[in-house]
């Protein structure tokens, strides 16, 4: 069979499942984090903190590397706080996850964890305050 070459790196989910079903050996694990934004809402700027979840692995012994966001939280009442920030991102990480085994490609069912998530969150707000 022959092998996908890769032109552009993946920059999504659908792209390593439609790999994997052209034939292509597919490998993903994930790790986190939590990064500050600036946003506006109604003129009035704000900070809040987006949760990223960075693909990295190999297809076809290429390596590739894409970041997804998957919520944001922020300490007053312009969006979610992180604690609801946290479960909305697992949820979507979830289903993404079935999406990934349902196309065959093995993966580590790893979360974000709302006390890691936490302290990278209260670090962030201290450095800016």
């Amino acid at each position: 069979m022959a092998q996908t070459s890769i032109n552009n790196p993946p920059g999504r989910v659908t792209d390593l499942v439609g790999l994997k079903k052209k034939g292509s050996v597919v490998t993903c694990e994930t790790s986190f984090d939590i990064l500050p934004v600036d946003f506006a809402h109604r003129d009035n700027p704000f900070q809040a903190f987006i949760f990223l979840c960075s693909y990295k692995g190999s297809i076809d012994a290429q390596e590739y590397e894409f970041r997804k966001c998957y919520a944001r939280g922020c300490p007053d009442n312009l969006c979610p706080h992180v604690s609801q920030a946290v479960v909305v991102a697992n949820r979507y990480l979830q289903k993404d996850y079935r999406r990934l085994e349902q196309g065959g490609i093995k993966i580590e069912r790893r979360l974000f964890d709302l006390d890691d998530m936490t302290v990278k969150f209260d670090g962030y707000q201290k450095e800016h305050d």
